[in-house]
């Protein structure tokens, strides 16, 4: 089973982060499971206000921190990706990881040397 088969990503998913946001302001895992929702649906500006929050509350939340960087990506800022270019020599497979949350194969990232 996968996260959306207990948290559709949808606009039903908005409705109640919102609602549990009410009843917790500083919820950071209802702040991320928006975001990420609110992305999958193109929003990608209310996603970056999301995860900024959820970053706030939770400097931790890794949700975040993805869903920040790949809506910003959508939106044309390729800071980050020249970034863990520079850093990591490659992006595509970090750019996936991001993406989808799966860890490529050792074959996926040969610049890794760890």
């Amino acid at each position: 089973m996968s996260e959306q088969d207990f948290f559709p990503l949808n606009e039903g998913a908005i409705v109640d982060c919102t609602e549990a946001l009410k009843l917790d302001p500083k919820y950071a895992n209802a702040f991320g499971v928006r975001a990420d929702a609110k992305f999958r649906l193109g929003d990608n500006e209310g996603a970056i206000v999301d995860c900024t929050e959820a970053l706030k509350v939770d400097p931790r939340c890794m949700k975040a921190f993805a869903v920040r960087a790949y809506a910003k990506l959508r939106l044309g800022d390729n800071e980050l990706r020249d970034y863990i270019k520079k850093v990591f020599g490659h992006h595509d497979t970090v750019f996936e990881y991001l993406r989808t949350g799966v860890m490529p194969s050792e074959d996926s990232y040969p610049w890794y040397e760890g």
